[in-house]
Parts: C-alpha cells; structure tokens; sequence
C-alpha cells in the first residue's frame, strides 16, 4: 500500500516540476529498507554496523530520488 501512495505522490510532485526525495539521513529503520528495495541500493549491515546505519553512512549527503516512473507493485 505504501508503494502505491508513494507513487501517488510522486506523480503529483512530477506535475508541478518536481520529483519525491530524501536524505538517507531522514529515514528511519522502517523507511530505509523500503527506500533502498525501490531503488535498488544494497541494503545490508556488516560487523560494524546495522543495515539502517550502514545505508546512511554510505549514501551520506546524496538526495534520493523515488524512480521517476514508480514501482506500481
């Protein structure tokens, strides 16, 4: 269901110009694993860190992009 409003919203944003984006550092435990499925981005931790930390760590200060087109799963 959450894929489906994202894209909902994605969609109303791409009609006015623009696009859905985060910062790895917004998304939270729950959030972080759906963002990364999305768009493709490994999503696992290591001995060091967890795989919420690790994402974040990795993809510090890069704005990620919801796929322009959806996921319409």
């Amino acid at each position: 269901m959450m894929t489906g409003i994202y894209d909902l919203v994605n969609e109303i944003a791409r009609r006015k110009g623009k696009r859905l984006t985060t910062y790895p550092g917004n998304l939270n435990e729950y959030s972080a694993p759906f963002w990364a499925k999305h768009l493709g981005l490994p999503y696992a931790g290591d001995e060091y860190y967890s795989p919420h930390r690790k994402l974040q760590i990795e993809h510090y200060g890069k704005l990620l992009e919801w796929p322009e087109e959806g996921v319409f799963e």
